[in-house]
């Protein structure tokens, strides 16, 4: 569950140089700048305040998801290959120095 919040978190909070945390306005006034410039693509009676929160509010979902999948990918390859985590490999046998 921790790592489901903070996944989704990382939308709109960041990292600061100094190591705390802050609002992400980058990436949420990034969002906001491309639903309003997508209005330019589409006709005049596709076009609105609603429409451009809309499309916003989809590029910070489409921002989650990519977020998840960031965070739990490793971990749903690992039981879709069906490999063994790395501690549960047994290690490799000395190779002998018989020669002969």
């Amino acid at each position: 569950m921790h790592r489901l919040w903070y996944s989704l978190r990382q939308e709109v909070v960041c990292h600061t140089d100094s190591g705390g945390r802050a609002f992400n306005v980058s990436n949420v006034l990034g969002s906001f700048t491309a639903g309003g410039l997508s209005n330019v693509y589409y006709p005049q009676g596709d076009r609105g305040f609603k429409l451009t929160m809309s499309r916003s509010a989809l590029a910070l979902a489409y921002g989650e998801v990519g977020g998840l999948l960031d965070e739990f990918w490793p971990d749903i390859h690992r039981k879709l290959s069906h490999k063994p985590k790395p501690d549960q490999v047994p290690p490799n046998p000395r190779p002998s120095t018989n020669t002969k």
